[in-house]
């Protein structure tokens, strides 16, 4: 709501400004605030912001205008990070160090301002003194920043930082699964379920079927695709895991929906094509199938899955010769089809399909 928005908003411009001044702990994605407009101190935040602007318009002929534009630029420069506008990343966190990047140049000139007015009033001491603290503020700065660097050799180093200071980034345990799932299906498994115990998210539900479903939990696989695609109706990857999922159980009638609908919104999908005019097949659809299966052919002549089988629907519709023309051009794109057709669960004919 409009009311959830000024809320973020008030608290985002004082949460940037708090981290120029005190930049620790510094956070890949920070942890989301719960916004309450049932909360009286959240309004705290934007009524501080405002009365702040009133004050500098106020005593602008007294200490200037510098003050007024150096946090008119900062606001200004941040407004469309600050919640008014949607922004994926907020899906995940209402900040990010990165978006006050530019926004940062007015506070910091109006710091670096006000240093060296006082340091003038105070003659060569003064300016001592400033030089000292200046020195001494680049240095720590160039400390802290030469170890935050570290977080940044890679990207399992970065989850793993962000997890250890906001326990609560469910996308980081899901890139974290991403990451070490190939080599620890274990340890993937868990951090895509700790996600989703976090925040349920159709990417994790996703993520964690095509995990399951290699590894015989195919029941299991089939619940989380379809929760993704519940929460994202549009998910074609997530339709054709679960087409094929269902496939794998035995669930053809169910399967068959989900093929099509991969079909029906991407026409180039030569696998889906392939894919549904299979499951035609063992329907014994075969005009239908004969249908898909050439249309994945025309749109990848080099598919030998699908040249073998269209030759099995033609051996099924009694058209011999045109099935022993798309056997040779299997076994010629693959000379390993038989082995690879059993994958798909087609059976070799006994005739020999070698190539002349």
């Amino acid at each position: 709501s409009w009311a959830q928005r000024c809320l973020i908003a008030g608290r985002a411009v004082w949460f940037y400004a708090g981290k120029l001044v005190w930049p620790v702990p510094l956070v890949f994605t920070y942890p989301k605030w719960w916004i309450d407009t049932s909360a009286w101190w959240q309004y705290l935040f934007p009524a501080y912001a405002g009365i702040l602007l009133v004050g500098l318009w106020l005593l602008r002929r007294r200490v200037g205008r510098g003050p007024l534009t150096a946090v008119l630029l900062f606001g200004g420069t941040l407004l469309p990070a600050l919640g008014f506008i949607d922004v994926f990343p907020m899906r995940y966190s209402y900040v990010a160090d990165h978006f006050q990047y530019l926004a940062s140049l007015g506070l910091i000139v109006l710091a670096a301002a006000t240093l060296f007015r006082l340091s003038v009033r105070f003659g060569k001491t003064g300016l001592k003194v400033a030089v000292v603290t200046a020195a001494t503020v680049l240095v720590v700065l160039g400390v802290m920043t030469w170890r935050q660097t570290h977080i940044y050799r890679d990207l399992e180093t970065l989850w793993r930082d962000t997890l250890v200071k906001n326990p609560r980034a469910w996308m980081a345990h899901t890139n974290i699964a991403d990451i070490v799932g190939p080599r620890d299906p274990v340890a993937g498994i868990g951090h895509y379920r700790m996600s989703l115990a976090i925040h349920p998210s159709f990417e994790a539900h996703y993520d964690l079927g095509l995990q399951l479903r290699p590894r015989g939990a195919v029941k299991e696989a089939i619940w989380h695709f379809r929760r993704a695609i519940e929460m994202l109706p549009g998910f074609a990857d997530a339709h054709a895991k679960l087409a094929d999922a269902l496939e794998a159980a035995g669930e053809m009638d169910e399967a068959l929906p989900h093929f099509e609908w991969v079909v029906n919104h991407d026409q180039t999908n030569a696998e889906a094509r392939f894919r549904l005019g299979m499951a035609y097949a063992r329907k014994h659809k075969h005009d239908t199938a004969r249908e898909q299966l050439q249309q994945a052919v025309k749109i990848d002549p080099q598919y030998a899955e699908a040249h073998f089988g269209l030759g099995l629907v033609f051996e099924m519709m009694g058209r011999p010769k045109d099935a022993t023309v798309h056997y040779h051009k299997a076994v010629r794109l693959n000379p390993a089809i038989a082995d690879e057709a059993k994958r798909w669960g087609m059976d070799l004919p006994n005739r020999s399909v070698s190539p002349p």
